[in-house]
């Protein structure tokens, strides 16, 4: 799992429990934490965005 390095660093991170019926806000160190929780060794990595032409 790679996690940009912004998200990883968020207060709150809005996720999609994949279900319609609602939105999880979890900090970047709480997805981290789930993530090791469940046996991934996340890569947090600073992914560059491509702007607009």
């Amino acid at each position: 799992m790679v996690l940009d390095e912004s998200l990883a660093a968020a207060d709150r991170v809005n996720v999609h429990p994949l279900r319609n019926t609602g939105t999880l806000g979890l900090s970047g160190a709480a997805i981290l934490g789930l993530l090791r929780h469940w046996g991934h060794v996340p890569l947090v990595a600073p992914i560059p965005m491509q702007e607009n032409p």
